[in-house]
């Protein structure tokens, strides 16, 4: 929806069953092909350098990459939720 709001797309929605939806350059954001391809050949350029500096990292072990963090997940979320039903009197729910 940004992309649509800034002016690079356009957004076409058609009343079918399912649902179909058509994305479109503007003008505007046809004009983002030139840097888009420079950052895209620098990538590549440089691709060997990264690989590089990400194997030194993660040799340090000083420090996980944000990639790798774990993720808090919903279970702890219902752990919580079922200490609260147990101090509360209920039965939790398996």
């Amino acid at each position: 929806m940004t992309l649509e709001r800034d002016g690079l797309v356009t957004r076409t929605v058609y009343p079918t069953i399912p649902p179909r939806v058509e994305y479109e350059l503007t003008k505007l954001g046809h004009t983002l092909s030139e840097p888009i391809a420079a950052v895209a050949a620098w990538v590549r350029r440089n691709r060997p350098a990264i690989e590089a500096a990400r194997q030194a990292f993660d040799a340090r072990g000083t420090a996980k990459p944000s990639h790798r963090r774990e993720r808090k997940r919903m279970p702890v979320l219902l752990n919580k939720v079922r200490a609260q039903r147990i101090r509360n009197g209920s039965r939790p729910s398996e």
